[in-house]
């Protein structure tokens, strides 16, 4: 138990109207008001016993510590508060430790500034204002709005790398400027894609005017109404607000080599219903390819891209159906193609069978549990339809 002091001040509400004096003043803060309130009301009760704790004492001198500090800070009554707004008692109180009488420091409590109060002002460094802008300016750069973007790092002069990504920003709107003003090169994608003429798209869509603009594109691509531009694909068809809504065509495609080192190319077109920029409903997905007159076309359901429900795979081994057919029924659930038997195929491996050929049941259809996409590559997933068919054994 600490010793007593009977010459101690008995601190009462009335000094807490003092307080608030001196805050109506402009001598207190709110905060510091609130801070003296506390420890008048925590440490030194109005009614002490002769056992009060020697903390009691502390507290005033915490108090008078406080009170010192206002006036000799601010020079008296109707002192303003410092360059950040707020007034410096509670950090005059914190400088100088009070102590007991008997030489004990007071209450960690009394040594901290009141909460909410800033430091020093001369301790704080600002913001280079112009972080904010450059924030701004990759949110529009990475939305592929070049030009808005090329403005704003320009603005901020040399702020980080603000001049070489404005130089960037007015190379990719200048590549994108001259794609979607080349009237004939939109033309032509439009009619390319509609008369099917696959190798002719591909020619173009690998010209430099293409190529300088596609590397710039971001999700959404762009259009000039007519033809959309993706990284990924073209398309062709109804939109509404620059994307692919109603009923439309899609192409792109992928270069390859095969075992033999002679380089080839995969066709892919989606022709059907689309919602949200994706294939969603009823549509007709195929696959050809250069070195092959034969070619696969899926029919079916659709959901963001992904087959879904009842499918139908015709398979043309001759181009066109003059080399015959075969045509295989199976269903995806959730995406996921429905297992109905399995078979090992003519390398020996054990494969998943999802349907027999519907003329005489001889070939097998094989797909590997994983989504089907349209289009192949078109979404950009690196993924292609993992469909195999070989003879029944």
């Amino acid at each position: 138990m600490g010793t007593q002091r009977k010459d101690s001040p008995k601190w009462s509400t009335e000094d807490l109207i003092e307080f608030k004096k001196l805050l109506d003043e402009g001598c207190l803060t709110e905060r510091e008001f609130a801070a003296l309130k506390q420890l008048v009301l925590a440490k030194a009760p109005e009614k002490r016993s002769s056992k009060t704790p020697v903390y009691a004492g502390a507290a005033v001198l915490v108090l008078a510590a406080v009170l010192a500090g206002i006036f000799m800070l601010r020079g008296g009554k109707g002192g303003s508060a410092d360059a950040s707004g707020k007034a410096p008692a509670a950090q005059a109180a914190a400088q100088g430790k009070a102590e007991t009488a008997s030489g004990t420091p007071a209450p960690a409590a009394a040594e901290t500034t009141a909460p909410g109060v800033s430091a020093p002002a001369e301790t704080q460094t600002a913001a280079d204002p112009r972080a904010e802008g450059y924030t701004k300016a990759v949110e529009l750069r990475n939305q592929g709005a070049y030009a808005e973007a090329g403005e704003a790092f320009s603005a901020l002069d040399d702020y980080k790398d603000s001049r070489q990504q404005a130089e960037v920003c007015r190379e990719a709107d200048g590549a994108i400027q001259e794609l979607l003003n080349s009237t004939e090169t939109l033309s032509q994608i439009r009619n390319l894609l509609e008369a099917e003429d696959w190798a002719g798209l591909t020619e173009l869509m690998e010209s430099d005017v293409y190529v300088n603009a596609q590397k710039y594109l971001t999700a959404g691509g762009i259009t000039d109404g007519q033809v959309q531009i993706n990284k990924e694909y073209v398309y062709v068809g109804e939109m509404k607000d620059g994307m692919a809504e109603g009923t439309g065509k899609a192409f792109c495609f992928w270069k390859g080599t095969n075992n033999r080192g002679e380089a080839f190319y995969s066709y892919y077109s989606y022709q059907g219903a689309w919602s949200h920029n994706m294939p969603n409903g009823i549509g007709t997905d195929l696959r050809a390819y250069s070195n092959s007159m034969g070619k696969r076309v899926t029919t079916g359901f659709f959901e963001d891209w992904f087959q879904n429900g009842d499918m139908t795979l015709v398979v043309y081994t001759g181009g066109n159906g003059s080399g015959g057919t075969r045509t295989f029924h199976y269903r995806m659930e959730n995406t996921v193609p429905v297992t109905i038997d399995h078979r090992t195929d003519s390398q020996g491996e054990m494969r998943s069978i999802v349907a027999y050929n519907e003329e005489d049941g001889s070939y097998c259809l094989s797909l590997n549990d994983t989504p089907q996409v349209a289009m192949g590559l078109a979404r950009g997933t690196g993924k292609i339809n993992s469909n195999s068919i070989f003879p029944k054994k």
